[in-house]
């Protein structure tokens, strides 16, 4: 699901690269805690139980993220990018929930698309993410 993975830095601007590296580190933490936290919801299928943990996890992980100290300007724009996807994807994880809990199958397929449409964001913007660190 959510996946940050920096390969090299490269040379660069000492800060730049200090600051890319705590706010990569910072989303993978958060992202190794929602795996484990969520481990086996993908096989087993999302309860509404689950479906609010992750929405709990993904609140953790903006806070996370948020809670680096940026100073380069498309750094804190990544990490706005990054907030409002955690932020859309949590909320979309609890209004899912309460669609099931209430068995509204119809809003809960329209609410499952748009999770995974939100999901689908976030590959390009860690790409983006990547590239601008690796870039000196």
């Amino acid at each position: 699901m959510l996946v940050a993975v920096l390969a090299a830095l490269g040379c660069g601007p000492k800060k730049k690269v200090e600051e890319c590296q705590a706010f990569v580190g910072a989303i993978n933490e958060g992202v190794d805690r929602i795996h484990k936290s969520i481990s086996g919801t993908a096989e087993s299928g999302q309860s509404v139980a689950e479906l609010r943990q992750l929405a709990g996890e993904l609140d953790e992980v903006g806070k996370l993220t948020e809670k680096v100290a940026l100073t380069t300007g498309d750094l804190q724009k990544f990490s706005q990018r990054y907030l409002e996807l955690t932020k859309d994807l949590a909320t979309a994880a609890r209004e899912l929930a309460d669609a099931v809990d209430a068995v509204d199958v119809e809003k809960s397929t329209k609410l499952q698309a748009r999770m995974e449409e939100v999901v689908k964001k976030e590959d390009p913007l860690v790409e983006e993410l990547n590239k601008f660190c690796q870039t000196p």
